[in-house]
């Protein structure tokens, strides 16, 4: 992939998201994470990302609520939103999906190969 693209990730796990940034730019690819918060939704709409990564695995009684706050962003209406949560978390990964996410992945697939992830968001 050679074209650059301004890639966000939503979620507070620091660990997951250093080794997921570290590997887009690696890539070429632009990058800024946001915690999964108000404020920073504003921040991620003035970034103008084409692919946001969400973290189906926040804290709180809605897993999906920060992919459905994604999509309401009118900046953000062409952005492909990539879920991701555990392989075996099935009512979460229903929830990505009937929340707007384009694609609902595996934590691991997105950490072992960020870059495949995004190519196959992409198509």
């Amino acid at each position: 992939m050679s074209d650059s693209l301004h890639v966000a990730i939503l979620d507070d796990n620091l660990l997951f998201t250093a080794t997921v940034e570290a590997a887009l730019r690696r890539l070429g690819h632009e990058t800024a994470v946001f915690p999964p918060s108000d404020a920073a939704l504003c921040g991620l709409a003035a970034f103008a990302p084409r692919v946001v990564f969400v973290s189906l695995a926040v804290p709180g009684p809605d897993p999906a609520v920060w992919v459905r706050r994604v999509r309401e962003l009118a900046e953000l209406a062409d952005a492909i939103v990539v879920a991701y949560t555990g392989h075996k978390e099935g009512e979460r990964i229903q929830a990505g999906r009937a929340a707007g996410a384009d694609l609902v992945v595996a934590n691991s697939a997105v950490m072992s190969d960020a870059g495949a992830v995004l190519r196959q968001a992409l198509r």
